[in-house]
């Protein structure tokens, strides 16, 4: 399977009921890949302006370190800025290392980490909470 970035077919699509928006990555030989969502319930962080904060899910192993998630991540927050938003968010934990790869490629700033938050395969890791400017 060539998963090259020319390859990627991004789709994007509401679920209607909430202000969740997602991004579906496809292998254009139509194999799901991956996801980006937008959600505003922030844990841990008051949001007051419902400034949207993005996550990115890629379960294909043979789609990861190709630069498809830092891709799809840059294309969503595109899309985000041609809605009218002028920033966004990401949270993580301090275990997930390709989150925090991408977030810097993207010029993620953190603002916020909450030390021994997250519990991950019986471990603690930190929370952070990342925001960008569009």
């Amino acid at each position: 399977m060539n998963l090259g970035r020319e390859k990627i077919v991004i789709k994007v699509s509401s679920n209607g009921f909430t202000d969740e928006k997602h991004l579906s990555m496809w292998e254009r030989i139509a194999k799901h890949i991956g996801w980006v969502s937008s959600y505003v319930d922030l844990d841990y962080v008051d949001n007051p302006g419902h400034i949207p904060a993005v996550g990115i899910d890629i379960p294909a192993a043979e789609a990861w370190n190709k630069g498809i998630g830092t891709q799809a991540l840059r294309q969503f927050l595109g899309y985000l800025k041609k809605r009218g938003y002028k920033s966004a968010y990401t949270q993580t934990w301090s275990g997930n290392h390709a989150m925090l790869r991408i977030a810097e490629k993207l010029g993620f700033t953190e603002i916020v980490r909450k030390k021994d938050y997250r519990m991950v395969d019986g471990k603690l890791y930190d929370a952070i909470t990342l925001r960008i400017d569009l």
